[in-house]
């Protein structure tokens, strides 16, 4: 979000209101004006009434304002014009209404890129309105905005399903689709549509849903832990729409701090005080990578042994390994978002290809130059990992062996660690390696029980193979 030669269009939009949306993007806009951004703010409802409480138009400040109430010698506000730029009091920000829109909304979108300003921030109308989806297809940033709530985040998703068909409708030509209702907002997957085509259609589909762009930016977050079952949320989108959906991060906008608190007269000491727009800011400094914000490959189709960076969205090793820990986070939260889109034998199928493309990512990077034993045995390493987590599916806790928790203590014994040391060393919680040691294994679920396998075979230095035989896997 640096100072550029382009104009950019930000669409702010998502399948219902009260999610703070208005007073996000309004944040947005000042924290841009805060970095010498000139800004036109674009408001889809009738007269501007969505933003005109947020933002004055008038050169009313603190003295002016008693008791919450405005003098009126003080208060002067201007009525947004439809379809003309407006000054408000905040300096290189000006605000439009755009009601009703008008039929060409491709030539609207590209006199705003020649009106000089550096960024347009859309507040597009909630819903399914046809017009509020050709602007969110249109922008250079697209942001679905969400609240953790079951209801938003469901919402969410056949918003989601709604505007990739639409975009799909205008990517493909009419043939392959003739035959599929992907406008079934409630029910369409990508593996539903993928195996039907041709391969020929097959391809421009997959290529199709690769150029599809998107963010996701949660609101009102309650707990940590809701930002790793955001990211994985992404995840999932991307594995059961096809798309990649980048994860912005979190804000915290509550509306009834509005209107009152957030009048300006001078834009530093606002940005200064203001908590929400100081979040924007930590937002495009810390995580806005543009690489991030890009159009992926269809993620279903990546294959994790072969492009395990690709798969994770990370370039090396170390980002692998934190890209890796947030999406395992995310998706083992049975109770959490992911379980709103996936079902669970598809979360622990996922679980197991994260596996496979973190491993791999360990070999991948090229100044590590792994040695010829090592690239020869990645062939094997990879079809046993594939082996068993096909199997692993169908795993049954009965054919665990009776002494496979003494073996593992024995083991760990031989070695001369404690629990605490152990677990250092495998990154596996020591109430986990409590309950392996005494085969209370009855919660976890088999695509994790494999993964804690990976990882005591390499720390104790045994067969992998022997220990998931001691284990019935």
């Amino acid at each position: 979000m640096q100072n550029g030669s382009e104009c950019r269009i930000i669409a702010m939009g998502g399948p219902k209101g009260g999610v703070g949306r208005t007073t996000a993007a309004v944040a947005l806009a000042r924290a841009l004006v805060s970095r010498d951004h000139s800004v036109l703010l674009v408001d889809f409802s009738p007269y501007g009434l969505g933003i005109s409480p947020e933002v004055e138009f008038s050169r009313a400040n603190a003295r002016d304002m008693q008791d919450g109430v405005p003098e009126a010698s003080g208060y002067e506000p201007v009525r947004a014009l439809y379809d003309v730029p407006v000054p408000t009091s905040i300096p290189h920000l000006d605000v439009m209404t755009l009601f009703p829109c008008p039929n060409d909304l491709g030539a609207v979108c590209g006199r705003w890129r020649q009106m000089g300003y550096d960024d347009v921030i859309l507040d597009l109308r909630a819903g399914f309105d046809p017009t509020s989806v050709e602007l969110f297809l249109h922008a250079d940033l697209p942001v679905l905005m969400a609240t953790p709530e079951p209801d938003d985040l469901v919402l969410a998703t056949f918003w989601l399903r709604h505007v990739i068909a639409e975009h799909l409708r205008r990517a493909l030509p009419a043939e392959p689709l003739r035959d599929f209702r992907i406008d079934d907002v409630h029910a369409w997957r990508f593996d539903d549509l993928y195996a039907r085509f041709s391969p020929e259609a097959q391809k421009a589909f997959a290529d199709a849903l690769s150029r599809f762009r998107c963010a996701f930016l949660l609101n009102r977050r309650r707990e940590n832990s809701e930002c790793l079952q955001s990211r994985a949320l992404c995840h999932a989108w991307g594995m059961t729409l096809g798309v990649h959906v980048a994860y912005l991060g979190t804000l915290a906008c509550d509306e009834r701090r509005w209107f009152y608190q957030r009048r300006l007269a001078d834009v530093t000491p606002f940005v200064r005080e203001d908590p929400l727009v100081r979040e924007w800011d930590d937002l495009m400094r810390e995580q806005w990578d543009p690489q991030e914000l890009s159009p992926r490959d269809c993620l279903p189709l990546v294959q994790p042994h072969r492009s395990p960076r690709q798969f994770l969205g990370v370039t090396t090793i170390h980002a692998a390994r934190v890209a890796y820990r947030q999406l395992w986070e995310g998706y083992r939260r049975q109770n959490g978002f992911v379980t709103l889109v996936m079902p669970p034998d598809e979360i622990a199928r996922v679980i197991g290809l994260l596996e496979v493309a973190w491993r791999r990512s360990e070999f991948d990077e090229a100044e590590l130059a792994p040695s010829e034993a090592v690239r020869a045995s990645l062939p094997s390493v990879s079809r046993e990992l594939s082996n068993t987590l096909a199997a692993v599916r169908h795993y049954d806790r009965s054919a665990c062996q009776p002494d496979a928790g003494a073996f593992l203590t024995q083991q760990r014994q031989t070695h001369g660690l404690t629990l605490g040391q152990l677990a250092t060393r495998t990154r596996i919680p020591q109430k986990t390696l409590e309950r392996l040691e005494s085969l209370d294994i009855q919660n976890i679920p088999p695509a994790r029980l494999q993964a804690y396998l990976f990882e005591l075979a390499k720390v104790l230095e045994l067969d992998l193979a022997l220990l998931k035989r001691k284990f019935g896997l």
